[in-house]
């Protein structure tokens, strides 16, 4: 019986650990004997919520937020662009800052419009959009299998733990039964 109760606790901590809750947190599930730490949660509600806790996942949808932040400026890097510069100016002349502020000879202004136009670049900048795409499927790919595996983690603790539970009201019935045939 008490193996029987430290294996439901090991696969408690093993499932809070999965779910990224802290060992000293209570958690309960529902349908079964209620014990202390008993988990209080569906499958699903499990699955969702070690989803949302676990920091790598985070981590790397965060980082993809990043790469499509990356492919739309690589993407602009391809298109045309301008620059508009302008500038007036007075002019004085005389012998101190004074006096050159009283005889304005003459007022400078200028425009200046320069234009960028990538086409000699070889397709340089359109490989770095592509590389950088294929970057954004190949984390894509990562998101889903740690997501999978989070969710399979989580299912086989959790039929680990039902079937814990299950050997422990075996185990008790076990020990009524000796107990009332010790009693005869």
């Amino acid at each position: 019986l008490f193996e029987s109760k430290m294996a439901l606790e090991n696969m408690l901590n093993e499932l809070k650990k999965y779910l990224g809750l802290q060992p000293s947190e209570e958690i309960d599930i529902e349908g079964r004997v209620v014990l202390e730490g008993d988990l209080e949660y569906s499958l699903s509600e499990l699955e969702r919520i070690a989803i949302n806790k676990r920091t790598d996942l985070s981590n790397l949808k965060l980082t993809r937020k990043l790469l499509e932040l990356d492919i739309k400026q690589a993407r602009s890097e391809c298109r045309p662009s301008a620059d508009l510069t302008a500038n007036y100016g007075y002019e004085g002349r005389g012998e101190d800052v004074a006096e050159s502020l009283k005889n304005f000879d003459s007022n400078r202004w200028g425009v200046a419009l320069v234009i960028n136009i990538p086409i000699f670049d070889w397709g340089r900048r359109r490989k770095i959009v592509k590389s950088k795409e294929f970057a954004l499927k190949s984390l894509d790919l990562q998101i889903k299998e740690l997501e999978e595996t989070i969710k399979y983690s989580i299912r086989m603790n959790y039929s680990s733990y039902l079937n814990a539970k299950q050997r422990l009201k075996l185990l008790e019935k076990n020990v009524e039964q000796a107990k009332e045939n010790l009693r005869i």
